[in-house]
């Protein structure tokens, strides 16, 4: 079923759902250290680590997939409401959201016309993919079971625009991963690839590049990509994950 976006309803709905994350308080009540913590965490997607004795994040992501009973991909929310108001300016695909488990079976249970079901082997290659174009991921900052992978773009993301939007200044709005990028000097070509891929101003290229470990959110994004592999993600101790169950806003 394909949503009638002309529909005077489904705008203002789109419109009232983005300006609940921008304009009504989500931030502040969700999205800040002062009063709480980050819903939603990156997660690393880069095969390239420094220490063999780490875990790899792109297989702790694969790990995540192996252990759930059912997967769906759905319309991106985020990039579903600008759409719908007609002020994306990305050209990202919208079918990316990953749902898992008890979130994938009732969108099943419901029919809902917008969920697919996915193979593992399915799910996996989707990461892949929206990692190679450019797209953030991100899971619920909690201790408990998965239940989405988004796949978040700098102009749409309800969370990424807490960071990246000006005007918005919420640098908690998501949590680091606890990886960091790592750029060997000697193998760097300083094509600047990671430059045009980093989305949080982490990147400097003059002679070769590097990374300023205060901005690196440890997408790894940078390393996926690099034409010289010269970039891996080493793991940092930053902030333990502090909820221990899924609280819905």
């Amino acid at each position: 079923m394909k949503i009638n976006t002309d529909s005077p309803e489904v705008k203002k709905l789109a419109e009232l759902s983005r300006k609940f994350f921008e304009q009504e308080g989500y931030y502040i009540k969700w999205s800040t250290q002062r009063i709480g913590n980050p819903r939603f965490r990156i997660l690393t997607i880069s095969e390239k680590i420094e220490s063999p004795k780490q875990i790899v994040p792109l297989e702790e992501i694969y790990s995540l997939i192996d252990k759930s009973r059912t997967i769906c991909v759905m319309p991106c929310p985020c990039r579903s409401r600008h759409d719908i108001e007609g002020i994306r300016k990305c050209n990202y695909p919208i079918e990316t959201c990953l749902t898992f488990n008890l979130y994938a079976e009732s969108l099943l249970t419901l029919n809902d016309p917008a969920a697919r079901q996915l193979t593992k082997e399915e799910a996996i290659e989707l990461v892949k993919k929206t990692a190679e174009l450019g797209l953030v991921h991100a899971t619920d900052n909690y201790q408990g079971e998965m239940h989405i992978i988004c796949s978040c773009c700098e102009d749409c993301c309800s969370q990424l625009a807490g960071m990246l939007r000006p005007g918005l200044n919420k640098p908690h709005s998501i949590a680091r991963a606890n990886y960091v990028a790592v750029i060997d000097s000697e193998t760097c070509t300083a094509c600047q690839t990671c430059l045009d891929r980093c989305k949080f101003g982490a990147i400097e290229v003059n002679d070769y590049a590097t990374v300023d470990e205060e901005k690196c959110m440890g997408c790894g994004l940078c390393a996926v990509t690099c034409p010289s592999e010269a970039i891996k993600m080493k793991r940092l101790e930053r902030e333990e994950i502090p909820i221990t169950e899924h609280v819905p806003f």
